[in-house]
């Protein structure tokens, strides 16, 4: 039997397992899907193995073919049981599915090089020729499979449409039926996988013409940081921590060095030139102070706020970047000529990268166990009073972890202002985790998610009642509205017939009004912007130190301490803080 229908029948077999797990969950009374523990590493490792071995066939030996698969099926399905265990409501254990698989595919793409390499060469840690060329070819062949797949869905999307337009719809119900959709999609897989492996020059040209153009961007954005680092003598950083991302963004820069960096150095036997070489020694040189930046910026909100599961992925990928920084600068001041040790550099970040997702998606270093013993430690020790505790992020982000830490506080909690502490505690645990679901909550639940800050004009019943879910796709509607992730802060303005109601919304910097129409339902009118840099303002206005002033347009302006924004114009921000 050739590879190709060894390949087929793999896809074929991946196919049949595919649909009976999709069927099941279909009827969640049917077992598996009534296991949810079980149920999502089934799908996991049925997504990933086959793959696996059928990019290896013909590649590596059986043994190590068989030792890796083994080995990925034990580690994938202990990844996924960890995500469903560490899930508080059992409803949302089908929604790990994607988030674990789009999370570990860089791992396992990683490790797949790392392991058909060193097979190629007989050695755990094979040349660097031979990790540059299959990680090369993988990725060219991930690319291609992408697109030959995304291709057969148009081409068979575009015969629906054909078939349509003479009224025969039996293609357009073909194609959509999942007991031809998911066997397609596999042996479309399994197709582009074999061609692409097998026409080995084809992965090469297009690896060679892809690094050469994006080589010559390395000078340019030498250029544009060398004048940013520049810059900031003069300015200082204070810039950089009023925009709110500045870390972010600095990330993004380092990532873009280091892969131009590879883009111009390959293999380690193209010669470059000159431009280019200047180019990749400054590079090195570079990421050394954006780095350092990023290091300080991060130890300042860290001990500032403390951990948190952003601040935690950060963390990893700042570990992975400051490994090249180091490895980078090493290269050039041992030899600027050779930059010999990139190539080690990078070999060990390859290896370091695997173990960093290992340990964000096990107990290891689960970004939700973190944060909740940090935040705990922090209010023990006093450095978070309980008054500015966020009991929320506990119920919502710390999973399982959370849940557990909350009923700690409110049963054993003997710390500063315990009746407050255990009552917040109480108050968070009850809160519904569901939120988008909102019919099924009850209205007192409803009721206790909007806050009105205005005592003297109470918030309209119906305004509490509305579903607000239903009108989700409004661009003004804030998140707190849906997704019961924290209280909703609003004013009623205005006469009590024909109130004005404004809510906060912090993820816009921004304040939402809402009007009644005629029919009674409440819609989301515009917003006036409070710029991100203005965090004084911000917090004035969250305090409720506003008001509403004379009418610049078809709605009153809103003045928060001195400063003036206009109704859908929020770019004005003269003379905010």
């Amino acid at each position: 039997m050739n590879i190709f229908a060894v390949r087929s029948l793999i896809a074929l077999n991946q196919a049949i397992i595919l649909y009976l797990l999709y069927f099941v969950s279909k009827t969640p009374v049917l077992w598996p899907a009534t296991q949810p523990a079980l149920f999502v590493p089934l799908v996991i490792v049925t997504l990933f193995v086959p793959l696996i071995i059928i990019q290896s066939i013909g590649n590596i030996c059986n043994k190590t073919l068989g030792i890796w698969s083994l080995s990925a099926t034990i580690i994938l399905s202990f990844i996924s049981y960890y995500a469903v265990f560490r899930e508080v409501t059992p409803d949302k254990t089908f929604s790990e599915i994607p988030k674990v698989f789009f999370f570990i595919l860089p791992a396992m793409f990683i490790a797949h090089a790392l392991i058909v390499s060193g097979d190629l060469d007989r050695r755990v840690r094979a040349h660097y020729q031979t990790y540059f060329n299959i990680a090369w070819k993988q990725g060219v062949q991930v690319v291609l499979m992408i697109a030959f797949t995304a291709a057969f869905w148009l081409l068979l999307q575009l015969g629906a449409q054909l078939f349509k337009i003479i009224h025969l719809n039996f293609f357009s119900e073909l194609i959509n039926k999942s007991w031809f959709a998911i066997p397609a999609t596999t042996l479309a897989i399994a197709t582009a996988l074999h061609v692409t492996d097998v026409k080995v020059n084809l992965i090469e040209g297009i690896r060679t013409l892809s690094l050469v153009l994006l080589s010559w961007l390395l000078p340019l954005i030498t250029a544009i940081l060398s004048l940013f680092l520049l810059s900031l003598f003069f300015t200082g950083l204070t810039p950089l921590w009023e925009t709110g991302h500045a870390s972010s963004l600095l990330m993004l820069a380092s990532a873009s060095l280091i892969g131009l960096i590879n883009a111009a150095y390959q293999n380690g036997t193209t010669s470059m030139p000159a431009i280019q070489r200047y180019a990749v020694l400054l590079a090195c040189v570079l990421l050394t102070p954006i780095v350092l930046i990023i290091i300080y910026s991060f130890f300042l909100r860290v001990q500032q706020y403390g951990w948190t599961d952003l601040r935690i992925y950060a963390a990893a990928v700042l570990i992975i970047l400051t490994t090249y920084t180091c490895g980078y600068l090493f290269a050039v001041l041992q030899s600027n000529k050779t930059l010999k040790l990139i190539e080690a550099c990078n070999v060990a970040v390859a290896f370091l990268i695997v173990a960093v997702y290992l340990a964000l998606l096990t107990p290891i270093a689960d970004p939700a166990r973190l944060t909740v013993a940090n935040q705990l430690s922090r209010l023990r020790s006093g450095l978070v009073t309980p008054e500015k505790f966020d009991f929320r992020a506990l119920k919502f982000k710390g999973e399982k972890y959370g849940q557990e830490a909350l009923q700690q506080l409110q049963n054993h909690w003997q710390g500063p202002n315990a009746e407050y502490v255990r009552a917040q505690a109480k108050e968070t645990l009850a809160l519904v985790y569901d939120f988008p679901h909102r019919e099924n909550m009850s209205v007192e639940a409803k009721n206790n998610m909007i806050v009105n800050h205005t005592t003297d004009h109470p918030l309209p019943e119906s305004f509490r009642k509305q579903d607000w879910p239903q009108y989700s796709e409004s661009i003004y509607l804030p998140n707190c509205l849906v997704s019961g992730s924290k209280k909703c802060d609003a004013w009623v303005m205005g006469d009590t017939s024909h109130p004005l109601i404004l809510i906060i919304s912090e993820e816009t910097n921004s304040f939402v009004g809402f009007k009644q129409n005629q029919d009674g339902v409440w819609n989301a009118i515009g917003k006036w912007s409070i710029p991100y840099r203005c965090k004084n303002t911000l917090n004035n206005a969250i305090a409720g130190k506003f008001k509403m002033v004379t009418p610049v347009m078809e709605q009153p302006d809103i003045e928060v301490m001195g400063w003036r924004t206009h109704f859908m114009r929020g770019e004005k921000s003269e003379g905010c803080e």
